[in-house]
């Protein structure tokens, strides 16, 4: 836990701690290519340090997650449908 506020530390945390953007921790801590080993070790440091831990939670909701089962959040919500429907027509005087 972050000592200062008794929170669990987040990506920002490490990104400050190691003086790097939270995208760089991203790329550390998801493997990816392109990272320089100097600042690997940096990131890897203040990981170790603040002890952070990845939230789960966050990563099942990740469109890229492997098994997911949350929706996307780019899946827009289902809309219903207009009441009354628009092919409906109002009642005609003199109409049975």
């Amino acid at each position: 836990m972050s000592a200062r506020d008794g929170r669990a530390p987040v990506m920002a945390d490490v990104a400050r701690l190691a003086g790097v953007s939270h995208q760089t921790v991203s790329r550390v801590v998801n493997g990816h290519r392109g990272v320089r080993p100097e600042t690997v070790v940096r990131v890897r440091a203040a990981i170790d340090a603040l002890g952070y831990r990845r939230n789960a939670t966050a990563r099942a909701w990740s469109p890229d997650a492997p098994s997911s089962s949350a929706p996307s959040p780019r899946t827009p919500p289902s809309i219903p449908e207009p009441w009354p429907p628009s092919s409906a027509r109002p009642a005609q005087p003199g109409t049975s």
